[in-house]
């Protein structure tokens, strides 16, 4: 027998009765290896990408992010304000991205284990430091109970051991502390601790009666559900005979009475916008981490103040700020339905 992936790619299958290798006859099968490598490209499992926010990336973050806004020329415009956006995104790419290479080669990271700091990872390198010391002066005569280099070690590994383990509870503490309240998220987070917050089993939904895994395809079913839910409410009211229908009214009846005196905005300072990243919650969802925006706010203020007013002066609003990240959130009953999902968007932070 052959098995595949995917049967609707066979092309045709059989037997070859002329050549006789064993007492069986070879079992030949044709396959378009073409159109499965393209939509293998939207049906497989697509990396999950993991960034540290830890203080030493804050730093090199906020040095590479000075070097690279007083070496680049960012014009007053929406070109130039895009240009401002990437360059920030890409520095956060460099500094804080965590390659799936060094997750694979060891669990011991702030990504598995985030109550791990800065001080804990200089004592686990000490240990090992005094492990390899050991090791190498390890002979058969003096052996492990008369070198004092192994009890220098055990006992600092045992006073190691102890502080991990009141950092990690010291972390959850804190986690539960936050989740007072809300019996969902104390719920998600034990789940988390027992290993069953991450389901295995690959996204389907139903698409004109079939089970779809293509990413690609259930995007673009979203969209194009989200986009038709206000048009199908419309279209049910004025299929209802019961519900009265009236006329729309005139745009000019929602518009007050006219302010014969002007409208000024006065331009932004760098402390203006100082203050309003500062009040900005930890935690928050947004394109950019808060943490992350706080730390270089004294670097990128002098830049959004430009910007502000110059966009202001010329009635602009820029295109790249009206682009939002839409994520379907489940409501209830079936999750392979388009209909029991709702949009959440994300507007960019600036």
């Amino acid at each position: 027998n052959i098995f595949v992936s995917d049967i609707d790619y066979v092309l045709g299958s059989g037997l070859l009765n002329d050549i006789k290798v064993s007492h069986h006859y070879p079992t030949v099968c044709f396959y378009d290896i073409n159109s499965n490598d393209k939509e293998s490209e939207d049906t497989a499992d697509k990396p999950t990408v993991h960034y540290d926010y830890c203080e030493t990336h804050i730093i090199e973050f906020n040095t590479k992010l000075t070097q690279k806004l007083s070496t680049d020329d960012f014009s007053a415009d929406e070109t130039g304000f895009a240009k401002f956006i990437e360059c920030i995104n890409n520095t956060i790419d460099e500094c804080f991205k965590v390659s799936s290479q060094s997750l694979k080669v060891s669990k011991r990271n702030r990504i598995e284990n985030p109550w791990i700091t800065n001080g804990l990872i200089n004592s686990i390198n000490y240990k090992n430091f005094l492990y390899e010391k050991w090791r190498k002066n390890k002979t058969k005569k003096n052996g492990i109970d008369n070198s004092e280099v192994y009890e220098k070690y055990k006992k600092y590994r045992k006073k190691l051991r102890s502080l991990i383990k009141s950092a990690k509870s010291r972390f959850y503490s804190k986690k539960f502390d936050n989740c007072k309240g809300s019996s969902k998220k104390t719920w998600e987070l034990i789940n988390q601790l027992r290993g069953k917050d991450i389901s295995k089993s690959k996204c389907s939904f139903l698409v004109n009666g079939d089970l779809v895994q293509n990413r690609r395809i259930i995007a673009n079913e979203f969209n194009r559900y989200f986009a038709s839910v206000a048009q199908d409410l419309n279209e049910n009211a004025l299929r209802s005979e019961n519900l009265p229908i009236s006329p729309i009214p005139d745009f000019s009846n929602y518009i007050g009475r006219r302010v014969n005196d002007s409208l000024f905005f006065e331009p932004c300072s760098v402390l203006e916008i100082e203050n309003i990243i500062d009040e900005l919650e930890n935690g928050k969802a947004s394109d950019i981490p808060i943490r992350v925006l706080k730390s270089c706010n004294s670097i990128i203020n002098p830049y959004l103040k430009t910007f502000y007013n110059t966009f202001t002066e010329l009635g602009v609003f820029p295109n790249i700020l009206k682009i939002g990240q839409i994520t379907p959130v489940f409501k209830k009953d079936n999750k392979q339905m388009f209909k029991n999902y709702r949009p959440v968007s994300m507007l960019p932070c600036f």
